[in-house]
């Protein structure tokens, strides 16, 4: 899936100004990609806000 993979990395860019409390090593899963999102949102500066927005565009249902 997209959407975990584009979380796996934005959890390595960002995890010493979002994630730091976390565990380094900490395989995101489909169930954390709203967690990411929402530590990019609380924690993260602009790039991370709009990286956090990107990935909940993601998570949306697309219209068929």
């Amino acid at each position: 899936m997209v959407a975990v993979r584009e979380a796996r990395k934005l959890y390595r860019v960002h995890y010493l100004q979002c994630f730091w409390w976390a565990r380094p090593d900490l395989v995101v899963g489909a169930k954390d990609v709203p967690w990411v999102a929402d530590g990019l949102r609380k924690h993260g500066g602009r790039d991370a806000w709009r990286a956090a927005a990107r990935l909940e565009q993601m998570l949306r249902p697309q219209p068929a």
